[in-house]
């Protein structure tokens, strides 16, 4: 009984260990249990976030791609001398992203693929304006020995403008060239005039099987014309104006042209950056009225369509100062 009473310390010792073991255990467990729901947790609110965070940057670049493109399209319809936007995407990425839209010419209903643009966006700021930032590819005629100029993309020939109010050493007049091109083919031509006229007055004008499809308003300030004196034509980089082509039965007017320059004025203000040069068109065009009036839209060239044959017809019109041939089509 002695030696049973002597051995009652050790038992209860050991089970004290054996149950202080399994408690160390338990809470080694519950800890371990504790720290992985707390990673697991930690974990779903990370992705959570990233998915949120994406979702929102993903959204806000899109919105973003696609003001870009309406403000785009929307400066396109008072500049792009017979310039028309095409298909356009867009990429979404992390705090940025881009668009790119393809433009074309359009001759007598038939499209010439002229340039594809791209326009860059960012999560903390407005979209960059495009610019035509290139030289254009610059050849010599062999007969006229006069300079050609052609796109830097399509490697299409350029049309050129001349101010009538602007002084040049030299005027290009193509119209004999045009002669000897393919008769059955569509020729895109630039016509410089004389002087200012009303749309009207264009329209009355010009044959009537040579199609009118663009027209050159006149956006310039005479100190702007004094600085430019003696200066190379312009491209399609700095000219204004409007399609004269028919849409939804019926043709475009002035009043078409004012609309568009008030929604490029209106548009998303302190977004577009366009909105500063529709600002500067539309006071020069209002003579320091609130509004310009359709008789403010004054025409000073434009850009016509038509086969070798039909373009002859302008041979000799007093106004015509100046025609350029740009882009060919067949019609088909």
């Amino acid at each position: 009984m002695a030696e049973n009473k002597n051995h009652m310390p050790d038992q209860v010792l050991e089970e004290e260990l054996a149950f202080d073991d399994k408690l160390e255990k338990a809470v080694r467990k519950a800890r371990q249990r504790s720290l992985f729901k707390t990673i697991f947790v930690s974990l779903l609110a990370a992705v959570a976030v990233f998915l949120g965070v994406y979702i929102a940057n993903d959204q806000i670049i899109a919105e973003k791609n696609l003001d870009a493109l309406n403000s785009a399209e929307l400066f396109e319809k008072i500049s792009g001398p017979n310039v028309h936007v095409g298909t356009s995407f867009g990429f979404t990425g992390i705090a940025d992203g881009y668009v790119e839209m393809q433009t074309y010419k359009l001759l007598k209903g038939v499209p010439v693929a002229w340039e594809n643009r791209r326009l860059d966006t960012d999560l903390f700021g407005d979209p960059s304006k495009y610019y035509q930032e290139y030289s254009s590819i610059s050849t010599m005629n062999p007969h006229t020995k006069e300079v050609n100029l052609y796109h830097y993309q399509s490697l299409k020939k350029q049309i050129e403008f001349y101010h009538p109010q602007i002084h040049y050493t030299k005027l290009k007049n193509e119209l004999p060239l045009a002669s000897n091109i393919d008769p059955h083919k569509y020729v895109e031509m630039s016509l410089s005039f004389d002087r200012d006229y009303s749309l009207e007055e264009v329209r009355q004008m010009l044959p009537s099987d040579v199609e009118l499809s663009w027209l050159w308003v006149d956006t310039y300030e005479k100190k702007e014309l004094h600085v430019k004196k003696d200066a190379p034509s312009d491209l399609n980089i700095a000219v204004y104006g409007f399609d004269a082509q028919e849409r939804d039965g019926r043709k475009q007017d002035e009043n078409d042209f004012i609309r568009a320059l008030e929604d490029n004025r209106n548009f998303k203000d302190g977004y577009t950056p366009y909105q500063k040069e529709a600002e500067r068109i539309y006071h020069i065009l209002s003579h320091g009225k609130s509004r310009v009036e359709k008789n403010d839209i004054r025409i000073i060239g434009a850009v016509v369509v038509g086969t070798p044959a039909q373009l002859q017809k302008l041979k000799g019109q007093k106004y015509v100062r100046g025609a350029v041939i740009g882009v060919t089509a067949d019609p088909y």
